[in-house]
């Protein structure tokens, strides 16, 4: 995705952006040799930039109207590539090759290794003690939360009591209970994703 940065107004709200997401910011200057070398790599890694990942341009007749994040220090020089993590956060400065090819796998190796959640965002499915999870609850979960990018945690609380008695009438009544009710939730799972 690409953020648009041509107005103050765009450049206050990218820090908004960077408090969403992994936000990959150059910082330029028209009148910079290296920055005009370096656009048709920037335009090929915005044609083709790794997924999850959110990308800004900034000339430097802007920076008045850019908020730096706490800790970030001024910039040295031009081109710089700084890449910001969710909430905002500088990252790291990109200090190698102007490439495509460059660029991307720096960015692309930190998604990797900080984006845990890239398949389908199922970390962990738990039942509690004495419950059974089949195939087609967790089949279900990975295909509601496909294509998200947020970790939840849902804690569905065990409804079924302590004191079990072993007579026919009564073991066979909350399993028909439960299938009728048709959820996980009166299974008592608990679902972290």
């Amino acid at each position: 995705m690409i953020i648009q940065t041509s107005t103050p107004q765009q450049i206050i709200s990218l820090d908004q952006e960077k408090k969403k997401g992994i936000v990959l910011i150059w910082f330029y200057a028209t009148w910079c040799g290296h920055c005009v070398d370096m656009e048709s790599e920037w335009e090929k890694l915005s044609n083709n930039s790794p997924k999850g990942l959110k990308l800004a341009k900034i000339e430097s007749s802007n920076m008045d109207n850019y908020k730096k994040s706490p800790g970030e220090e001024e910039l040295r020089g031009f081109p710089t590539l700084r890449l910001y993590s969710k909430g905002g956060n500088l990252i790291k400065e990109y200090d190698g090759e102007r490439s495509y090819q460059g660029i991307y796998d720096f960015a692309n190796d930190y998604l990797k290794k900080h984006n845990n959640v890239t398949k389908n965002n199922l970390l962990m499915v738990k039942a509690r003690r004495g419950n059974k999870i089949n195939k087609k609850l967790v089949n279900q979960i990975i295909s509601n939360k496909k294509g998200t990018n947020k970790m939840k945690q849902k804690t569905v609380k065990n409804k079924k009591t302590k004191n079990k008695t072993k007579t026919k009438n009564k073991k066979t009544a909350p399993k028909k209970k439960r299938r009728q009710a048709g959820g996980h939730a009166k299974h008592g799972y608990k679902v972290e994703i």
